[in-house]
């Protein structure tokens, strides 16, 4: 089951971002949220998946399945919806809150090493292309100059 809304508590829509720095949603849907109808949220969900997904697909690889799998639920993980590179970023997230290292759950970094410094470079260097990534597709859709 997906959470209620992807708002992570860090809006930064109220400061005049378009493009919200949190959730990566933009600011006309974080206003409409409660409004929308079931099949507009999952659409906003799914476009929020994939942008991550293509960002973190090359940099994280499942190297031991059976670890992999364990480490999912003995985290509880139950984003089912996920593809394999959201399920393994979602838990190198929660790997990294912990202080664990991602070998022990069947992940390799790739271009990253394998000590808190790089797991929290590789989070800080998603989060920021994910971002860009989320501005490029609302200056596509709806037309805009750059910001």
């Amino acid at each position: 089951m997906q959470r209620p809304t992807p708002c992570v508590g860090i809006c930064s829509t109220t400061y005049g971002d378009l493009v919200c720095r949190g959730c990566k949603r933009f600011a006309h849907e974080i206003v409409e949220w409660n409004g929308y109808a079931t099949d507009q949220k999952n659409a906003i969900w799914l476009r929020l998946r994939s942008l991550r997904d293509s960002v973190t697909e090359d940099l994280l690889q499942v190297t031991d399945a059976v670890r992999f799998d364990n480490a999912l639920k003995e985290l509880r993980f139950t984003g089912s919806d996920d593809s394999s590179s959201g399920k393994a970023f979602e838990l190198l997230r929660r790997l990294a809150a912990r202080g664990l290292a991602p070998s022990g759950a069947g992940l390799k970094l790739v271009g990253y090493s394998d000590d808190r410094d790089g797991i929290q470079q590789l989070l800080v260097d998603v989060d920021r292309e994910f971002y860009t990534r989320s501005r490029a597709y609302y200056e596509r859709s709806f037309k805009i100059a750059s910001l």
